[in-house]
This record gives C-alpha cells, sequence and structure tokens, in this order.
C-alpha cells in the first residue's frame, strides 16, 4: 500500500495528525509514505484534486486510490481503515 499524505504549515489538524500518520504507517509497515506539502507541493497537489480542506489522506493499492481520509480523525478511525486495506 501506498500513502500520500497532503498537509500545510499553517493547518492546526495537520499538525495534529501527521504523527498520528506517520506513527500508523510505521507500525503498519508501509515504506511508500509520501509527503507532500499544500503550498510547496503545488503542482503534485493540484493534480490529486484535494480541495481545500487538509488534512488529506490518500490510500492506494494497485496503483488504484482506495482510501481517501479527509481532515482529523481519531486515530482509531484510522488505524480500523490502515487495518482493513492492509488485509486485503
Amino acid at each position: 500500500m501506498k500513502i500520500i499524505l497532503i498537509t500545510a504549515v499553517w493547518c492546526t489538524s495537520c499538525l495534529i495528525m501527521k504523527p498520528r500518520y506517520q506513527e500508523l504507517a510505521k507500525k503498519h509497515n508501509i515504506t511508500d509514505f509520501i509527503e507532500l506539502d499544500f503550498d510547496m507541493d503545488e503542482e503534485d497537489v493540484e493534480s490529486l484534486n484535494i480541495g481545500n480542506t487538509l488534512p488529506v489522506c490518500i490510500m492506494i493499492k494497485e496503483e488504484k486510490e482506495v482510501k481517501r481520509v479527509i481532515g482529523e480523525k481519531k486515530v482509531k478511525d484510522i488505524e480500523k481503515i490502515f487495518e482493513d486495506l492492509s488485509h486485503e
């Protein structure tokens, strides 16, 4: 599974969620974990059609987007998503 996480330094929810996603990626041995900055990686972010709500976590399996998590979420909810996707 590949994870793309889009955050911004000015986004409070991003500052809260970024370390949570990083920790879960390590826990689930996801080595293909890409972090994009909303402002610095503008061209890449634009190509993902994420709108203006941050953070955004895009999960990709076999080159297809399988899940998109938008905004601040509880760790247990994200953990469940990671577990479900890693068992598919």
